[in-house]
């Protein structure tokens, strides 16, 4: 008998040793449809009840660490010879080691069309995924290295100054023999600076007794991103004949009018996907040949250093719109990626998958000292900051999100899931030494954020200490402008079909005036449907706990956000708001997801709600709420603005992409949506009233001589910005949104 088990057991692993699989028809080695090789013969996977699990125990059969996605169908990565199957109805924990050890069909037994093909997209090492300077023959495996100035600090920055390398834990200077610009020029983009000046020396005499030279003989070309790229005698201690040490002088970031390339959904600001405006739209970059190089180029010209990282399948999360650029190829010197060789615009054989990303060096901020204390670990804790000799707290009063993105940014912690304003964390002897902080999503420091004096710091309760948790990854929603503009139409009510709408404050307010004498008054309503997908990289999750969620007794059901969306509409010619409406998240779910991404939220029974990445959620046209109220002006042409997640309720990696709107004309008995587009503000904030018919602020802009980088009350009563960059020549403005 034991002969027998033992018979079986080596008949298993016989089995489980002869199956091999291997992915096929995609464009890369991780992606494909899935061949298994049995009884010697290569054939397909049925997509019948295949799922994640399925394809990660493929992924981890290749090597790869875990999936990224799974496919159905032949769309994907195409069709194997027809009829050709030996797997059906494949059901995995995940856990196995080999396909074959999950629960299956018999082999070769199927009921599967040709088109039935089972797919796995796999989860690629980081390694695979992000590129970093290399090091030269002569660095050998040194590939990374710190490296300072020692100058005067101007401006919260040292530019110039004698050059600093550490190595085995202790500073060093360069011999200056046979320096040349180039080399300045890539020891400054280290730095975190776009350029180098010419100075009349780049030698400057030290005062130590027994300097040590870490570097000699420096050659760079020019292109890299690290010193540790470049040729040199090698890493170690050197004789420096000619004495005295580097000396550079840096260019710093001076930018005036905006850029026509842009980083998103990163936690720094120096960091993102890469997005580049052609005729006036955005769009991304394809990571196919994504180099350092490519990188270099995009960061210098943003005015930031070289690169510090070129990331590729979209490392930052997924793009929206045109893919722009395919098949880049720079020599590293370009002032912009546009003069670098590439494939047409707009032709490309990538998806929004592959949107390639960059790090840039940026110079270290000199005497901006904040740290995070208190918390169970390193993420999170009480904002601390350090002033005239000592350190103090921040009052939590007015302490949102966007203040707390700031200090996580500070601290290269990632993002802000949480700005904290209650007594969470362990209590402190230190006193509210910053207050008033009000901070703009690219500010890099709380210190550049706007806040009370130092000596004039005020907080309602002295003890309320602002705190944050910060994250590595979080959700971003973007609208569908193709669903929007197709779903969208006048109806018109009488107020008796509305009172649940009265309720939840869904009209305007001249319908409780109505409402008073009867209930037969009518209502227009501009109806439309509202698609939005989580292209983040985490879930989108009410901030609220489900015990404080909001029960409507009319609509019978909860709310998890009050205002999960709002809705205005301004007229066209003068961009002023003529109504606006919200609409609550009663049912925050996973409606549908993109191919290869699983539903996981459903809120039916009062369940858990929120959007998966790769799911969206739809409120449709004939929900309550989901609507302007039209009824109190003349018809005409306007636009709709649709904003989700208003005030930035909910953290997100980028706020700038919140804002959809339509072109819409009102015939008074329908309507018609000509366009409909996200907002593409760089500054992230657009406009109402003014003069600009509701166009984006443009930061910086010029007025009176003076640069503004935010909205601002100079010679007006309201929060205004120009929407161009010189006001006095073009004179457009508009009224900033809250």
């Amino acid at each position: 008998m034991n002969w027998i088990l033992l018979g079986l057991v080596l008949t298993s692993i016989e089995i489980s040793r002869g199956v091999l699989v291997r992915l096929k028809g995609g464009k890369h080695l991780y992606e494909g449809r899935i061949e298994v090789l049995y009884n010697g013969t290569w054939k397909a996977v049925c997509d019948h009840g295949w799922e994640r699990n399925g394809a990660r125990v493929v992924c981890r059969m290749l090597g790869f660490p875990d999936v990224l996605r799974y496919t159905k169908g032949y769309h994907a990565f195409g069709v194997g010879k027809p009829g050709k199957f030996w797997l059906d109805d494949v059901r995995c924990s995940g856990e196995e080691d080999s396909i074959d050890k999950c629960s299956h069909r018999p082999w070769g037994r199927h009921n599967c069309q040709y088109y039935n093909q089972a797919g796995a997209v796999c989860r690629r090492r980081l390694s695979n995924l992000i590129v970093e300077p290399k090091p030269s023959q002569a660095s050998g495996q040194i590939s990374k290295v710190n490296i300072r100035l020692k100058g005067p600090v101007v401006d919260d920055y040292i530019s110039e100054g004698v050059v600093l390398v550490e190595h085995e834990g202790k500073w060093g200077y360069i011999c200056p023999s046979k320096w040349t610009q180039s080399n300045s020029y890539v020891l400054c983009g280290q730095l975190g600076f776009p350029a180098a000046k010419t100075p009349t020396t780049h030698t400057e005499t030290i005062q130590d007794v027994e300097p040590v030279y870490w570097l000699d003989q420096v050659t760079c070309k020019g292109w890299e991103g690290s010193i540790v790229s470049c040729d040199h005698t090698g890493w170690g201690r050197h004789q420096c004949e000619d004495g005295g040490a580097v000396r550079i002088e840096c260019v710093r970031r001076l930018l005036r009018k905006p850029l026509d390339v842009r980083l998103r959904s990163g936690a720094l600001v120096s960091e993102g996907r890469v997005e580049i405006q052609h005729s006036r739209y955005w769009g991304t970059i394809c990571d196919d040949h994504w180099t350092i190089r490519e990188a270099n180029v995009v960061c210098r010209s943003m005015g930031y250093g070289t690169a510090t990282m070129a990331s590729r399948n979209a490392y930052y999360g997924r793009g929206i719109g045109k893919i722009m650029l395919d098949d880049v190829y720079c020599v590293g010197n370009e002032k912009s990626i546009k003069q670098c060789k590439k494939s047409r615009w707009q032709k490309s054989n990538c998806d929004h998958h592959e949107d390639a990303g960059v790090r840039c060096n940026v110079p270290s901020l000199q005497g901006h000292e904040v740290r995070i204390r208190g918390g169970a670990n390193h993420l999170e804790g009480r904002v601390e900051v350090f002033h005239d000799g000592k350190w103090g707290t921040v009052c939590a009063d007015g302490w949102g999100i966007e203040e707390a993105m700031i200090v996580c940014r500070q601290l290269n912690l990632g993002f802000a899931s949480d700005a904290i304003t209650n007594q969470t964390f362990s209590q402190t002897d230190l006193e509210v030494i910053m207050s008033g902080v009000q901070c703009h999503v690219n500010d890099i420091s709380i210190y550049n954020c706007e806040h009370d004096e130092w000596t004039n710091t005020t907080c309602s309760d002295k003890k309320k200490s602002a705190g944050v948790a910060c994250v590595s990854a979080l959700p971003d929603l973007v609208v569908n402008t193709d669903i929007l503009r197709r779903n969208m139409e006048l109806n018109v009510f009488p107020l008796s079909m509305l009172r649940c709408a009265m309720e939840e404050n869904c009209l305007s307010p001249s319908a409780a005036y109505y409402l008073r004498y009867s209930d037969t008054y009518q209502r227009r309503l501009l109806r439309f449907s509202v698609q939005v997908e989580n292209r983040g990289l985490d879930h989108f999750r009410p901030k609220a706990d489900k015990s404080t969620w909001q029960w409507h007794k009319c609509h019978q059901h909860y709310h998890s956000m009050e205002t999960f969306s709002s809705y205005d509409l301004l007229r066209q010619t003068s961009g002023k708001k003529v109504s606006e409406g919200h609409k609550a998240s009663f049912c925050l779910e996973d409606t549908k997801c993109d191919s290869g991404f699983d539903k996981v939220w459903n809120c039916t029974d009062m369940g858990d709600q929120g959007i998966s990445p790769g799911c969206y959620d739809i409120y449709y046209y004939n929900i309550d709420c989901q609507w302007v109220d039209c009824t109190d002006f003349v018809h005409g042409a306007f636009y709709l603005r649709v904003h989700i997640n208003p005030g930035n309720q909910v953290a997100e990696s980028d706020f700038k992409n919140n804002v959809a709107k339509c072109s819409v004309y009102d015939y008074g008995t329908y309507v018609l949506a000509h366009r409909c587009w996200l907002e593409d503000c760089e500054s992230g904030l657009d406009t109402h009233g003014g003069n600009s018919g509701g166009n984006c602020c443009v930061l910086p802009f010029l007025y009176k001589g003076k640069l503004y980088h935010d909205c601002t009350t100079d010679g007006y009563i309201k929060k205004w910005c120009s929407t161009t960059y010189d006001f006095r020549k073009d004179k457009k403005w508009g009224i900033c949104y809250d």
